[in-house]
């Protein structure tokens, strides 16, 4: 419900750090503000006919737009009372149509999944035989003896295993094997030219009558080996086509189901959160339960910078010609250390080149990072070099198209409640709160945090996304199909 913004003032290294105490507010001289002038915290409250109040505020948030705001929304929540049947279908009868769709697709995804495995052990399987075949072909151009004697003896392993094994019982070589003790050593030995059965016994100094048969052996080895590489061959190749064309549909039902689950996830209960819970216990008195009634919180930023930008016109004009090394950036220590460590993934980001903000003050300092510390533990997730880099880019990319060239930004926090009530006599009844609007001044790295936030919720929402899908087994199959 809350954003993590607004509990950077309880963070112990700003507590240690303030230079004036502002109860709720951060100002830390020459460095960093995050402050409500005068305490500009304001409520608003109308109680409507039904549409009339999220007209007026509708229009409101149109009017921010036209004054040269930029509007975000941070946070969003609901609860709907089941009495309020037509709504309650819209929404939550909705999200629960979702979840339907939902399991139906993950159902898919893991038939798709067992076909895929199955036909990936058929195409190692494969796999196998043709590097049998390479090998041989390759002592052969090579005239390596060794080399091409080591696959023979594994294709005559398979033949042996696989293909004359099914032949009958006293016709195998294993199972006549107790008549001749070393028939099987001894057809190993032979070679695609030894197929008389004299020269078979002279050579390795057998009886005619195992001749006969190691001749008989080596003629039908010779006759399948033709006939195998050409199966293997086809058969890979449509394996591996059936294999890329199973894993193309996983990615389709993957794709297909994400804007269902972000969707889904959009549309949070306020019973799903202790503080959600917190807000529903404080309208105990409207009967939620038995009387139609619909609740809406959202959080709002909308921020605009506070001096006009002609002030820093000049020389920000210059400074944007040319894209900066990374490391050359004033970024602090610590982060210039992660930045060596990363320099691979940086690179490959493409952000080992960066531009400074347009009002050539640079928003990540040592004050972004402790917010984005604060920012990783409300929402339990990670950022990794790259993130806090295209999160700076972006808030950076969003300054430069809309000339916003100066240091200070006025923000416009608003916390939105909205209340629908159906009346017994059918009339229906709105209330909105702005609860509160705070009007806050900020510095760069606050507004970077800002930022940093709005990627939180977006990571939030791709990590939700990741699991529900199986993100990690995915990865494995396209290492699967690189190494094929």
């Amino acid at each position: 419900m809350a954003a993590a913004i607004d509990k950077f003032w309880k963070l112990p290294e700003i507590d240690a750090a303030v230079t004036r105490d502002t109860k709720e507010g951060i100002i830390i001289e020459g460095e960093c503000y995050h402050v409500a002038p005068y305490n500009q915290h304001l409520i608003l409250d109308f109680t409507t006919p039904h549409g009339v109040a999220s007209g007026v505020f509708i229009g409101f948030i149109f009017w921010l737009g036209r004054f040269g705001c930029h509007t975000i929304k941070i946070d969003e929540n609901m609860e709907i009372s089941p009495v309020h049947s037509q709504y309650y279908q819209l929404t939550i009868g909705q999200k629960q149509q979702l979840e339907t769709q939902i399991k139906s697709g993950l159902a898919g995804i893991t038939t798709a999944v067992s076909d895929f495995e199955l036909l990936e052990h058929d195409l190692r399987k494969y796999k196998d035989f043709l590097e049998i075949f390479e090998k041989i072909e390759k002592g052969k151009r090579e005239k390596k003896n060794d080399l091409m004697m080591e696959g023979e003896q594994s294709l005559k392993a398979i033949f042996i295993d696989e293909v004359d094994a099914h032949t009958g019982e006293g016709i195998s070589l294993r199972s006549i094997a107790p008549r001749w003790p070393t028939i099987i050593a001894d057809f190993m030995k032979l070679d695609d030219e030894d197929v008389d059965p004299g020269k078979i016994g002279k050579k390795l100094q057998v009886s005619e009558a195992e001749g006969v048969v190691l001749s008989t052996k080596n003629k039908l080895y010779k006759q399948w080996k033709n006939v195998f590489v050409e199966t293997v061959k086809g058969r890979y190749a449509r394996i591996m086509g059936l294999v890329r064309a199973r894993k193309k549909s996983i990615d389709e039902y993957r794709n297909m189901l994400k804007p269902y689950i972000m969707r889904y996830r959009s549309i949070k209960e306020l019973g799903s959160t202790p503080e959600g819970r917190a807000k529903l216990d404080g309208l105990s008195t409207i009967h939620t339960k038995g009387q139609a009634v619909s609740v809406e919180y959202s959080t709002l930023w909308s921020f605009k910078p506070l001096h006009p930008s002609d002030l820093f016109k000049a020389p920000v004009t210059q400074a944007l010609i040319e894209d900066v090394d990374v490391l050359r950036m004033p970024f602090p220590p610590e982060f210039k250390e992660r930045l060596r460590k990363d320099k691979e993934a940086v690179k490959a980001a493409k952000l080992d080149k960066v531009k400074i903000h347009p009002s050539g003050i640079e928003p990540l300092d040592k004050w972004a990072l402790v917010f984005l510390k604060c920012i990783e533990d409300e929402y339990k997730i990670k950022f990794s070099t790259v993130d806090i880099l295209k999160a700076r880019e972006e808030f950076c990319k969003m300054c430069d198209e809309k000339r916003w060239y100066s240091p200070y930004f006025a923000v416009i926090d608003m916390k939105v409640d909205r209340t629908v009530i159906r009346m017994p006599d059918g009339s229906e009844i709105e209330n909105l709160m702005l609860n509160t609007i705070t009007s806050y001044m900020d510095t760069l790295n606050v507004m970077l945090a800002r930022f940093f936030e709005k990627m939180a919720k977006e990571k939030d929402m791709e990590n939700y996304i990741g699991e529900m899908l199986g993100e990690v087994a995915i990865g494995s199959w396209r290492a699967t199909l690189w190494r094929a």
